[in-house]
């Protein structure tokens, strides 16, 4: 191959002629500049392409003739290698510029008391000319010929290209046409961990949509970015670092034994220091009270992967404030003691808790959405398994004739019934709400599947009957009672028995006890 298509080659080395913005940005932060300016100039022209002027100028130490001679105009020698310090070391990114087939380039440059211009025609032929004055470093400006519409476009596009590569650049402020564009290597996610040592950054976080990121960079400068799970699933991660290289083409990283070095480091963060950060995130907003929707589809995957591991920390809040952590819950859910429960059922879900070790979470809770995930039943409404009753003092007029009237006809239907008392059930929005409930304690826990038990063989156990007193049909009956004690007692056990086993026959001989 000829010198011609040799150069020509590495001319069109990357698939983006603008990539050449990095590459004279790199030259810029190896020369140790503090800032580097990119910005535009257009002179229109009447009947014709206009003329552009991109300008990339740095404040670094500069080029003298050896440097001119010897790396900008002489391909493949370059002093970088080896050094850690450096980005670039193939010493050919300068010619990159030449992909926009610019009308002429010119690179103005001092350093060590000497002051140079080199001046690059269409044609790739340069010419090294001496100057009076010094400059602050490098300029360099590319003129080319374009219609104002494409000189718009060109800027925009620019704009996109230095920002992908540039954006995270360290110790040196990348401006766009005055405008710093420079941004910390970081994620925006709700939990983060990040590490630093000498020459190294490491960010990872969870993702909360499962996807997956990655970038890497050196000292800023993007060697590769991606947004696939092709390193690690459902994890967005960024590592910086001087000992990264791209190859060749730019168009990856170096997979060498800095790069194993640095994704071990990696790897060390997301296995141990994220997981904990994620738990300890939970943590804080339990503690503040604070909402944690948009952490709790990572924790319960979490959890799935490791709930031995995590059994000890804070998990959701129960209905009255409790904090549960991830291995009650999780045994909970086991059992079949996870319940869901309205406000006003606080009593009794306090009550459930304490006799089954249940965790009761409120309705709507945001966490339920999640916990398929994990072994065991599904929550259950506790108001859809579990009902209780407590005393109604004092009692309403019309009680004490009830209660005579609904015991007497008990005891003649030969129903086993220990007392008949009158109380406030709970849940008291159930969706068939009883008049009356039977338990196997007086005021204790009671299953709704026994809460209509009422047995009339010579061996079965007595229960006590607890009637609603806040039931409207009841209250009526309470008023029907002193002046028709029998027939307010036939509609309260009438109404009990519709709800288990009341039938024709049975019906005809409450009427006729009555």
């Amino acid at each position: 191959m000829s010198a011609d298509g040799a150069l020509d080659q590495l001319v069109h080395q990357f698939s983006d002629p603008l990539s050449f913005f990095r590459e004279l940005i790199q030259n810029a932060l190896d020369a140790g500049s503090p800032a580097i300016d990119v910005w535009f100039e257009y002179t229109p022209s009447y009947g014709g392409d206009g003329v552009m002027i991109i300008h990339v100028d740095d404040y670094g130490e500069g080029m003298d003739r050896e440097i001119i001679d010897t790396r900008l105009t002489r391909l493949f020698s370059s002093a970088k290698d080896g050094d850690f310090t450096k980005i670039g070391r193939f010493g050919i990114g300068f010619v990159s510029v030449f992909a926009v087939a610019p009308e002429a380039v010119c690179v103005d440059t001092s350093r060590g008391g000497e002051h140079w211009r080199v001046l690059f025609e269409q044609d790739r032929s340069f010419t090294r000319i001496a100057r009076d004055f010094p400059v602050d470093g490098t300029e360099i400006r590319i003129y080319k010929h374009i219609d104002e519409a494409g000189y718009q476009d060109f800027v925009a596009r620019a704009e996109e290209t230095v920002r992908f590569w540039c954006r995270h650049v360290e110790g040196a402020e990348i401006r766009f046409e005055d405008a710093p564009i420079n941004a910390p290597v970081d994620l925006e996610l709700p939990v983060v961990v990040r590490h630093e040592q000498p020459g190294t950054r490491v960010v990872a976080g969870y993702s909360l949509d499962g996807s997956s990121s990655y970038g890497f960079y050196n000292k800023g400068l993007t060697l590769l970015e991606g947004e696939d799970d092709a390193f690690l699933p459902g994890i967005h991660f960024k590592i910086s670092s001087r000992y990264l290289e791209h190859t060749l083409t730019r168009d990856n990283v170096l997979r060498d034994a800095h790069f194993h070095t640095a994704m071990k480091l990696l790897k060390g963060q997301v296995e141990d220091q994220l997981p904990a950060a994620l738990m300890t995130a939970l943590d804080n907003r339990l503690q503040a009270a604070q909402p944690a929707d948009d952490l709790y589809p990572l924790v319960i995957r979490l959890i799935a992967a490791q709930p031995s591991a995590l059994r000890d920390r804070p998990l959701c809040r129960q209905l009255g404030g409790a904090v549960a952590t991830v291995g009650e819950l999780v045994s909970a859910k086991a059992r079949d003691h996870l319940y869901t429960a309205p406000a006003d059922a606080a009593a009794l879900a306090a009550r459930v808790a304490e006799a089954h070790g249940a965790v009761i979470l409120p309705e709507g809770d945001p966490i339920l959405a999640h916990l398929s995930a994990l072994p065991g039943g599904e929550p259950t409404a506790i108001t859809a398994r579990w009902c209780t009753a407590a005393p109604m003092t004092p009692a309403p007029e019309g009680w004490a004739e009830l209660q005579r009237a609904v015991v007497a006809l008990l005891d003649q239907h030969g129903a086993k019934v220990s007392e008949v008392a009158l109380g406030r059930l709970t849940p008291i929005s159930a969706p068939a709400r009883p008049v009356a409930i039977t338990q196997d304690r007086l005021w204790g826990l009671t299953p709704i599947a026994e809460a209509q038990i009422l047995k009339t063989s010579f061996f079965s156990r007595r229960r006590p009957l607890v009637i609603d007193g806040d039931h409207e049909t009841i209250r009526a009956l309470l008023r029907l009672a002193p002046t028709a004690p029998a027939l307010a007692a036939y509609c309260v056990v009438k109404l009990f028995f519709l709800g288990a086993r009341l039938d024709p026959a049975m019906d005809a001989a409450l009427a006729a006890l009555e």
